[in-house]
């Protein structure tokens, strides 16, 4: 089944997306574009040894959080 509404912003890969979805309103939309200047940017806002420790992940990871907009 599709959800939509639905934005996904990535850079790279197919498998290296944020996926969004439901409507951005309120603190959501500030993630969103705190989001888009992440990935607009040629190095991470990660520190060096946490992108050094996420480069040792060898295998896929699906992370899902889910928020309220209260």
């Amino acid at each position: 089944m599709e959800r939509i509404p639905a934005i996904v912003m990535g850079k790279g890969g197919a498998g290296n997306n944020v996926k969004y979805y439901g409507i951005p309103s309120g603190y959501e939309f500030v993630t969103i574009t705190e989001d888009l200047i992440a990935l607009s940017q040629p190095k991470s806002p990660l520190s060096a040894d946490t992108r050094k420790k996420l480069n040792l992940v060898d295998q896929d990871v699906h992370i899902q959080v889910f928020v309220t907009t209260t």
